[in-house]
């Protein structure tokens, strides 16, 4: 999810991180979450899904979806 938002300084719900990338030459930030029973290290690679908010939404409204 890219955040583009005053509330990039909220908490963040646990296992729940922050990245930065850039797009185009833009810096943008991205959460990465991983599923609520996940354990690093244990069995197979999970497949990933990539969520992205139009400029309409914010990261958290989707998130909320």
């Amino acid at each position: 999810m890219l955040l583009a938002s005053p509330s990039l300084a909220a908490s963040l719900p646990e296992g729940v991180e922050r990245i930065g990338l850039s797009v185009d030459g833009l810096p943008r930030q991205a959460l990465i979450e991983p599923p609520e029973d996940f354990e690093p290290g244990q069995g197979a690679p999970l497949p990933t899904l990539v969520l992205l908010h139009d400029m309409g939404q914010s990261a958290r409204e989707v998130r909320a979806l």
